[in-house]
């Protein structure tokens, strides 16, 4: 009696793990209490291996969403998400993210990157300004909590950069930001040197939405004298033509 009831369970079990398997992305999406900005269109696959063709957040969207969801990593109670994202323009990305049984989400091996000219006008800048060139993001290891930043380990590169302003092209060479977190704020430490312009300064961003940006300036002997002068609408120069930025706000 024993093994008729044994063998009964493992046939059950198995019968489920095989309608797991086979279970739509689709229907797991339909029956997901997904926020009203959350728009996903074009799901295909499964739960475990899929693909969303349009991920749309408001007026913000990442194009071809891809997924891998190992079995292994659900026996280890903690349910780990290789994606992929985007096409060959624009914004790109893959990495690994994960999640622990404290609700902590880490992230392992991140590679982003997006064109500089999609960006630069979105920033909150008191000069219009367009960007060229692209930017990398490195992002090894991060740690993060709905309370903050606990841990990260990353690099931001912008390669082949330069602005355009309202006085001309300005070359920039390329910049550097660092990245790491203290307090349970992101922090990032700049570091930008060109014959046009010197920009070095630390920033931090809180998950409240709260930025702010300390720095210097200082322009180059490259720099047209003509753009010397759009430097004061940041602050004043010093008799160095140093100009220090303090800029906060809130995204």
């Amino acid at each position: 009696m024993k093994s008729w009831w044994l063998g009964g369970l493992l046939s059950l079990l198995c019968y489920l793990g095989f309608l797991l398997a086979q279970l739509p992305a689709q229907a797991v999406v339909n029956a997901l209490p997904l926020p009203a900005p959350l728009r996903l269109e074009g799901v295909q696959g499964s739960l475990w291996r899929g693909e969303v063709d349009r991920l749309r957040w408001g007026p913000e969207q990442l194009d071809r969403v891809r997924w891998h969801l190992p079995v292994t990593s659900l026996l280890w109670l903690a349910p780990s998400l290789e994606l992929e994202f985007g096409r060959r323009q624009g914004l790109n990305g893959q990495g690994v993210a994960s999640v622990g049984l404290g609700g902590q989400l880490s992230l392992e091996g991140w590679q982003v990157s997006l064109d500089a000219e999609d960006l630069v006008p979105r920033l909150p800048l008191p000069i219009p300004l367009q960007g060229s060139g692209q930017l990398q993001l490195s992002l090894p290891e991060a740690s993060l909590t709905a309370k903050g930043c606990e841990a990260v380990k990353g690099t931001l590169r912008w390669r082949g950069a330069s602005l355009l302003t309202p006085a001309g092209e300005l070359p920039l060479g390329e910049p550097v930001l660092t990245l790491s977190c203290r307090g349970g704020k992101l922090i990032g430490k700049l570091q930008q040197s060109s014959d046009s312009l010197s920009l070095s300064g630390e920033g931090e961003w809180g998950w409240d939405g709260r930025y702010q940006f300390k720095g210097k300036l200082t322009p180059g002997p490259a720099m047209p004298a003509d753009m010397r002068s759009t430097l004061a609408m940041l602050g004043r120069p010093d008799s160095r033509g140093v100009v220090t930025l303090n800029v906060n706000g809130r995204l």
